[in-house]
């Protein structure tokens, strides 16, 4: 009966060996399903969902990560939550403020150094960034395409500024007439404006930018009073108009809108950008790819550290400003 059994065995299968062979046969089958399955889906990635996956929760410099899916986005934009410098442009060309008053570099160099924080947090997040994440450049806030003082450049208008304000002191400190320095201060001022302006408002990434690490690109088309063209509401226009609404959300999500313009017809998978904090882009980013299903954007926010606490000490800040006319105006957010 041994012998007999055995002989069957040779000449074919047991019914548990022949389960065990279909059993395989399936999981092979379902197996390569999968893998084709991945392989498809893998196919149907794109650079910037990779970039998107990929990004950590934490990173050097940023107190939190928030993260916005889009599947199949063209683009991924990544933007770092700022705070700006007091708009002393504003300051000087609709009051008059008196630059060269100690009362008001005072107050210029205060306002400065509040931000500072900022600085150095968005600092190491740049660093991180260019070093870890191979990102090469950044849109910022307030370069604009059709803006003729941008288009030299930020870094050659700014070592341009420091290089002629660093002239004309040398200069001021000379034996010269009372006339003869008041024609240097006047000289002085433009540089000095776009100095104090551009370290306000791009700190961090105004470093990197010099250093060569990251490229500058325009974050926004038009000039500001350009865009009052786009307002359909009224009492909107006025107040922006007035200089009373740069804040508000019309202006806001026409610029933020500008952006995502600009970062479409760029082409870029990941894109950078400097903004101030009041900027959300989850909603105009949720409208355009409704609009546009074919170039969708996927969110990524990164808040600073510091981010918080330089908010709420510039929102208390008052400065000084000495106008021409010798008085003082106190000027505060």
């Amino acid at each position: 009966m041994a012998n007999r059994h055995n002989k069957q065995k040779d000449n074919g299968i047991t019914r548990r060996e022949f389960l065990y062979g279909a059993a395989a046969s399936i999981a092979l089958a379902g197996g390569i399903t999968v893998y084709r399955s991945y392989l498809a889906y893998e196919a149907n990635r794109t650079q910037a969902d990779r970039f998107f996956e990929s990004f950590p929760d934490q990173i050097p410099g940023a107190a939190s990560i928030e993260k916005f899916p889009t599947e199949g986005a063209s683009h991924c934009l990544v933007h770092i939550q700022i705070v700006h410098g007091e708009p002393w442009f504003q300051i000087f060309e609709h009051y008059g403020a008196d630059e060269n008053s100690r009362i008001t570099k005072e107050s210029i160099m205060r306002s400065i150094e509040n931000v500072q924080p900022i600085r150095r947090d968005t600092k190491k997040i740049l660093e991180y960034l260019f070093r870890d994440q191979g990102i090469k450049s950044i849109y910022l806030e307030g370069y604009r395409e059709k803006d003729p003082s941008s288009k030299e450049g930020i870094v050659k208008n700014f070592n341009l500024s420091m290089s002629e304000l660093k002239r004309i002191q040398q200069l001021m400190n000379s034996p010269i007439s009372k006339d003869e320095k008041e024609k240097l201060n006047k000289t002085s001022l433009p540089y000095y404006r776009y100095s104090t302006w551009a370290l306000g408002n791009y700190g961090g990434a105004l470093e990197l930018i010099i250093d060569g690490k990251l490229k500058s690109k325009f974050g926004e088309i038009r000039r500001d009073d350009s865009l009052f063209d786009f307002s359909k509401n009224l009492e909107e226009k006025d107040k922006i108009r007035k200089g009373k609404g740069i804040d508000s959300p019309l202006l806001l999500k026409i610029r933020e809108d500008e952006l995502l313009e600009l970062v479409s017809k760029s082409e870029d998978a990941i894109a950078l950008t400097w903004y101030g904090g009041g900027h959300d882009f989850k909603d105009s980013i949720k409208e355009w790819n409704k609009s546009n299903p074919l170039d969708k954007f996927s969110f990524i926010r990164i808040k600073p550290d510091s981010y918080e606490n330089v908010r709420l000490l510039t929102g208390k800040a008052e400065y000084k400003v000495q106008l021409k006319d010798g008085s003082i105006m106190t000027w505060s957010k």
